[in-house]
Order: C-alpha cells, then structure tokens, then sequence
C-alpha cells in the first residue's frame, strides 16, 4: 500500500508488542509482523519497552532491523533496571 509523501516535519513511531503477553514461541514473529505494518503505513520508528518482565530490548530490537529496511528501533530505557550511561 503506497504512503502519501507528504512532509509536515511529523514523525509517527509505533510501539512493539509486550513480550509479556505473547504466546511461547510466536512473539518473533508477531514483532517481525507489527514492524513491517508500521514500516508500510510510513512510521518513522518504532518504541521497545524495558523491565524485567520483556526479553531483551536489544534483541527485539536486531529483530526489527532484520525484519524492515528503515523502521528504526527506539529502545525505552528504564533508570532502575539499567543506568543512562551504560547504555550511552
């Protein structure tokens, strides 16, 4: 489905499905699933939660890249699980 190519300086990101929620064994998929949609309906990026509840944010995160080819991942840090400048 095409995207209309207007540029008013609006960026839309999209959010990643929990890992918490999913069904074992599916969740790669339906992230691969959710980030080409949101690559197709013209989203800038898309957010990756953090807790200690998800699978590693990195990783989901290599999943998107290989999944899209310019959907980028915004991983949501969180101060208590992990400092800022670690992951700086």
């Amino acid at each position: 489905m095409p995207t209309a190519n207007f540029d008013h300086g609006l960026k839309v990101f999209a959010t990643c499905p929990l890992s918490a929620q999913a069904q074992p064994g599916t969740y790669f998929r339906q992230v691969q699933e959710v980030a080409r949609w949101s690559e197709d309906a013209g989203c800038e990026g898309i957010l990756v939660f953090t807790d200690n509840g998800q699978l590693d944010p990195w990783l989901v995160s290599q999943v998107i890249i290989e999944a899209t080819e310019r959907l980028c991942p915004l991983v949501a840090i969180q101060p208590v699980y992990m400092h800022p400048y670690s992951v700086a």
